[in-house]
C-alpha cells in the first residue's frame, strides 16, 4: 500500500470514530457539538403550555438559567410539537445588559437561539425577553410571555420552574 491510501484508510477511519462518538453521546453534548454560537450552550424547555380563552401560561424550565460568561448560547425548544415560535420568537427588551448577539435561524419551529457575547462584565444580569408564539392549531392567535434570564454568578437560581403569563 501506498503512504496516501493509507492517510486515506486513517481519515475514514477518525471520521467513523468521531461519528461513533457523537452518535453515542447524551443529547445534551449533541446539541453542543452543533451549535451555531461560539460557545457552549443552556437549555431552556418550555413546558406545559396551557390556553384557556383569551389567557395562556407557560412553564418556563429553568426559571434561571446561567450563561458561560466567556461566550455561548441559550436554546429555548418547546417539549410538544403543537407550539412554533414566531420569526421574532424570542426578543431581548431594549436596555438590557451587554451579552445577546444573534439570533442564527434553526429551520426548526419549535426552537429558538441567542449566542451571546462575553458576558464577564456582567455576572449577575438579568435579561427581560419575549418569547413569541402560536398554537399550531390556530396559528393566527400570537401569544406573548415575558420570562427572565437571571445570571447568578454562573450558578442556578434555585427556582427550576418558572410559570410565566402570557396576552
Amino acid at each position: 500500500m501506498t503512504l496516501s491510501s493509507w492517510r486515506a484508510i486513517a481519515e475514514v477511519a477518525g471520521i467513523v470514530g468521531l461519528a461513533g462518538c457523537v452518535g453515542s453521546a447524551p443529547p445534551a453534548m449533541r446539541a453542543v457539538a452543533t451549535s451555531p454560537c461560539a460557545g457552549p450552550e443552556a437549555q431552556v424547555t418550555i413546558n406545559q403550555v396551557t390556553i384557556s380563552g383569551s389567557t395562556a401560561t407557560i412553564q418556563v424550565n429553568p426559571g434561571s438559567r446561567s450563561i458561560d460568561p466567556t461566550g455561548g448560547g441559550v436554546r429555548w425548544k418547546f417539549s410538544q410539537n403543537a407550539y412554533s415560535f414566531t420569526g421574532d420568537g424570542v426578543s431581548f427588551k431594549p436596555n438590557q445588559p451587554a451579552g445577546p448577539a444573534s439570533a442564527p435561524p434553526t429551520n426548526d419551529p419549535t426552537l429558538f437561539v441567542w449566542c451571546f457575547n462575553n458576558t464577564t462584565s456582567t455576572p449577575d444580569a438579568t435579561w427581560n425577553y419575549t418569547i413569541k408564539f402560536s398554537a399550531n392549531a390556530a396559528p393566527t392567535k400570537v401569544w406573548s410571555c415575558d420570562p427572565t434570564i437571571i445570571n447568578r454568578g454562573g450558578k442556578l437560581d434555585a427556582e427550576a420552574v418558572m410559570t410565566v403569563s402570557c396576552q
